[in-house]
């Protein structure tokens, strides 16, 4: 009998083994896929900014450049303003609305042919 009680005993020793080693898999997954969007939304984000600097009125036609950018900071500053978030709290719903706030402003971009 001891050597069902200890073959049960080293069977849930190594199960709990197991998933231990799957709760630290699970910690590194975490951490490689959040580094990887990290790395794209901050491209994205830099890349926004490549498009302010390229925003600059025409000498061509200035008074019709100069009212459609107006227009187009003017929809910028409003979806930058409406970021609502708490970032030390660290919740995903923070992440989805910036990550919403990014595509909104890319989109803008491309409607403005940018």
């Amino acid at each position: 009998m001891p050597d069902r009680q200890q073959s049960s005993i080293s069977g849930a020793e190594s199960a709990r083994l197991h998933v231990k080693q799957e709760i630290r898999r699970l910690r590194s997954l975490l951490k490689e896929i959040t580094q990887a969007y990290l790395v794209r939304r901050e491209a994205e984000i830099a890349a926004l900014g490549s498009w302010m600097d390229d925003l600059k009125l025409s000498e061509d036609d200035a008074k019709k450049d100069e009212q459609r950018l107006k227009h187009i900071l003017e929809e910028i500053t409003k979806l930058l303003s409406s970021l609502k978030i708490k970032p030390e709290k660290g919740r995903l719903r923070d992440i989805r609305r910036l990550h919403t706030l990014v595509d909104d402003l890319h989109k803008l971009r491309e409607q403005q042919g940018g």
